[in-house]
């Protein structure tokens, strides 16, 4: 397991090498902010011994997935959602940049996860008044 100490936790291991912004080092910064998302921590986690480590590689050490979740959920969200989330994550932040997926792939993922949520929501989290327990944003307009 890889730990990271003195990175503020978004620079593409490539940009550090190569001080060249690209797509795909925006991806991995926006990988390491889709991880902070569903876990609810830092890019870099620093309360843990021996020493400070990376939310990607924190993800990584957890064998369930409910584990890596926002506790702050309360495990009211559908777990393929979870499931599918962490791996675009995880392709984001891939050390390999050409393993990286475009933008517009990663957009078309978010929108299963979405889809999943959606259908999850209609069909579980509604109580006796017919409102929603979780209340999801859904933007008006595709990026």
């Amino acid at each position: 397991m890889t730990r990271v100490i003195g990175s503020f936790g978004y620079i593409d291991p490539e940009y550090q090498l190569t001080q060249t912004l690209n797509e795909k080092t925006d991806v991995y910064s926006y990988g390491v902010v889709l991880y902070e998302l569903i876990t609810g921590k830092p890019a870099i986690i620093k309360n843990l011994t021996p020493a400070p480590l990376h939310v990607p590689n924190w993800v990584c050490g957890k064998s369930d997935i409910n584990d890596v979740a926002d506790p702050r959920l309360e495990g009211k969200y559908h777990r393929m959602s979870l499931e599918k989330a962490i791996q675009i994550a995880k392709k984001c932040a891939s050390p390999a940049p050409t393993s990286r997926p475009t933008m517009g792939i990663v957009v078309s993922e978010l929108n299963v996860c979405l889809d999943f949520e959606k259908a999850h929501r209609t069909s579980q989290n509604f109580d006796d008044t017919g409102s929603s327990s979780v209340d999801f944003y859904t933007p008006s307009s595709t990026i």
